[in-house]
């Protein structure tokens, strides 16, 4: 069985630094292991254009 995961990153905002850092390292973790989950990312304006290899993971609403 595959999960559906929405990960609300809405409140981050793209370059202020340390919650956006952690939040990306988890994300790029998470690519590195066997899972059954379907990530999206949910995130503001321009968080795809600073993070393009999590925007390359995941879907980036």
């Amino acid at each position: 069985m595959t999960y559906r995961v929405a990960m609300n990153l809405l409140w981050c905002v793209p370059g202020v630094g340390g919650s956006e850092e952690y939040l990306v390292r988890q994300l790029l973790g998470l690519s590195e292991i066997d899972h059954d989950f379907t990530i999206e990312v949910f995130a503001p304006k321009g968080f795809s254009e600073r993070q393009p290899t999590i925007a390359n993971l995941y879907l980036v609403h």
